[in-house]
């Protein structure tokens, strides 16, 4: 069952809240650490997924996800992806029509046609401030704001 795009919106834009009080350690390469966020009523549940490649040590995922099936954003770094070679649902996604990233920073918004199968070069979506500069807790502390997610404590990852 698709997840409408209006409510996947709704869904983005609510505040959501670390459902239990913890600083939670990065995860060393090859390891990933599932977050678990609430509504303020505590009626709609999230997680958030950080994920480090045991391969590529630059790659790192962040992805915000509703309901477990639907990742409503989901922010890689240093990874490949490959956007489907069809109309886009959405006009923001016009001009990257069948693009491929090769180890590059993009930002998958859902779609309830594609899911998250359509995503944007972190460079061309200012939102997110990110800078190659920022280490990776700015990076995260930059997404957490941008999904409106409150209450995540994070101590700095080992490299």
């Amino acid at each position: 069952m698709a997840l409408p795009n209006d409510i996947a919106d709704l869904v983005f834009r609510i505040e959501k809240f670390a459902a239990q009080t913890a600083s939670i350690q990065f995860p060393e390469e090859g390891d990933k650490v599932q977050i678990e966020l609430e509504s303020e009523d505590k009626r709609m549940r999230f997680h958030l997924n950080i994920i480090r490649s045991q391969v590529q040590r630059k790659q790192v995922t962040f992805n915000l996800r509703y309901r477990e099936i639907y990742s409503i954003r989901r922010l890689d770094f240093h990874a490949n992806h490959t956007n489907p070679d069809v109309p886009p649902p959405d006009p923001i996604f016009a001009p990257y029509v069948g693009h491929r990233f090769k180890q590059e920073d993009h930002l998958h918004i859902h779609d309830e046609l594609f899911n998250a199968r359509w995503a944007i070069p972190l460079a061309d979506f200012k939102e997110l401030d990110i800078q190659d500069s920022d280490t990776l807790p700015e990076k995260l502390r930059k997404f957490l704001t941008y999904c409106n997610v409150q209450g995540v404590e994070f101590s700095q990852p080992i490299f």
